[in-house]
């Protein structure tokens, strides 16, 4: 992770990335928690996804927090899939842009859901 950060133009993306995703973390953060394990790096050429696992009562999954990069990132999906069964999980999830429903479900995908987010504070009208 810290090798493919070295890069201005991945690191310009990352930013943007994480903005896009509600700016929860920072690039610190990310470097943090792969390296304490929380999170999980799949990389590949230009591109890399970040996962965690998530510990349900009933069911752990992993999650697809974050994904840098060009198309190659589906690349990569064989890896994560490896990994989640790997350790157990139920099932893979990635919440993603609206283009990616067009792309996923070639690889075995499907859209399950439709997020609505309500940002506190901001105009609603």
């Amino acid at each position: 992770m810290t090798a493919k950060l070295a890069s201005d133009e991945l690191q310009r993306r990352l930013v943007k990335a994480l903005r896009l995703a509600g700016d929860t973390h920072s690039i610190s953060d990310i470097q943090n928690d792969v390296a304490t394990g929380k999170l999980q790096c799949f990389s590949e050429g230009d591109s890399f996804v970040l996962t965690e696992i998530v510990h349900e009562p009933r069911q752990k999954y992993l999650n697809v927090f974050l994904a840098v990069g060009e198309m190659s990132v589906v690349n990569l999906i064989p890896k994560i899939e490896a990994f989640a069964q790997e350790a157990g999980c139920a099932w893979v999830q990635a919440l993603g842009r609206p283009g990616w429903k067009s792309v996923l479900p070639k690889y075995g995908w499907e859209p399950t859901h439709v997020l609505f987010v309500h940002r506190i504070g901001q105009d609603n009208g």
